[in-house]
């Protein structure tokens, strides 16, 4: 097998073989795909290789052809792509789009007052600092945004559905009703957040922080939030129910109208917490540690 810092022997691969890359290439783990970063892949035909989730930052493929659907998935932050040559017109302007957010969140935000977004499922944004883009309404539905800076973004009504957020900031996001079922969020960072009416039914988030966060109305059913930080957060009206949060702290947080019916709370920390009209009937609390509370805990 050809290690992933082996850039002149993929190169060499692509250009020659690519029914034997594209084997090549399926055993390399998605994270490990960065043989192509600063590759000069110009003129190609490699419309039938399996490139998707490559980083392809700084590559030059201009003047190449290139599947459309694979080269989305890729990592275009500086990517070269001039007279690329794609394989259904579909893809300009998600490619375009794509490399826009790259380039200058002031020109995709001029863009977007315009513009109609297209839809960035699967998209690459790995390690972005998107500053203050708009990306409301959008559809990121199984993309990756692992450790990217999204705290400035406004992110109302955008979907994330199955992406990827592993050690993403979103710290100081001001949200209303993004989606992010069934999305992997582990040490995701929503410190001082404001999350209002959020999804995150199912989701993977373990690890994650969300000291002194406001959360009002979110949908949390079936979380795997182990070793969370809720400390001072004030969480009104969200549903926890049948979620996993052992061993995450609730020390000074403030829960009102909270459902968490069938959660399990092992070991987990509310220390001088406040607890109006809560629910946590069934709720699994060994070990669990509630001094100082304020008001019914609600068990």
């Amino acid at each position: 097998m050809i290690t992933p810092d082996n850039q002149s022997a993929w190169v060499e691969l692509l250009s020659q073989d690519i029914p034997a890359f594209n084997i090549e290439i399926n055993k390399i783990p998605v994270s490990e795909r960065l043989m192509f970063r600063d590759a000069n892949l110009a003129g190609l035909d490699i419309s039938q290789a399996n490139i998707k989730h490559c980083d392809l930052t700084g590559t030059n493929l201009a003047g190449s052809s290139v599947s459309g659907l694979a080269l989305s998935r890729c990592r275009l932050q500086e990517t070269q792509l001039e007279n690329v040559q794609l394989d259904d017109d579909y893809w300009e302007p998600v490619i375009t789009q794509i490399q826009m957010l790259w380039r200058d969140v002031d020109e995709w935000n001029a863009f977007r007052r315009t513009g109609r977004p297209a839809i960035l499922e699967s998209a690459n944004f790995t390690g972005a600092d998107l500053g203050c883009a708009n990306l409301s309404n959008m559809t990121f539905t199984t993309a990756r945004f692992d450790g990217a800076r999204l705290g400035g973004c406004n992110l109302n009504d955008t979907s994330f559905i199955g992406a990827s957020l592993v050690n993403t900031d979103c710290t100081n996001l001001r949200a209303t009703s993004v989606n992010f079922e069934d999305a992997v969020l582990d040490g995701i960072r929503f410190d001082r957040a404001e999350l209002r009416f959020c999804k995150m039914r199912k989701a993977s988030a373990v690890g994650a922080s969300f000291i002194l966060a406001s959360l009002m109305g979110a949908d949390m059913h079936g979380i795997k939030a182990f070793r969370t930080c809720w400390d001072g957060a004030m969480l009104d009206r969200v549903l926890l129910f049948d979620a996993h949060l052992d061993g995450s702290s609730f020390r000074n947080a403030k829960l009102t109208n909270c459902n968490l019916i069938d959660a399990s709370l092992i070991a987990c920390v509310f220390d001088y917490a406040e607890a109006i009209d809560n629910k946590m009937t069934d709720a699994i609390t060994a070990g669990a540690s509630f001094v100082g509370v304020r008001g019914a805990i609600g068990l």
